[in-house]
């Protein structure tokens, strides 16, 4: 996988991530709270998903099937 790829693929690890901590967030749930729910053991794989750090799709799944939500993909221009 090439650089410009790798770095595509990041930044949408990262904007999911991000989408995912405004849900708990919003739904006024602690990480360990929603780890716990979600099934986890202990915080560190949502905090992965949530910093954007991990390639856990499946695992993301989850955690948007859990607070209900579905993905949505839209293209926009980058500049």
């Amino acid at each position: 996988m090439n650089n410009t790829l790798k770095g595509l693929v990041r930044e949408v690890y990262q904007m999911l991530g991000a989408e995912l901590r405004s849900v708990r967030l919003a739904k006024g749930l602690s990480i360990v709270e929603a780890a716990e729910l979600v099934g986890f053991e202990g915080i560190r794989l949502l905090e992965y998903i949530e910093n954007g750090q991990a390639n856990h799709v499946f695992a993301a799944l989850r955690v948007i099937s859990f607070y209900g939500k579905k993905v949505e993909i839209r293209l926009v221009d980058r500049y």
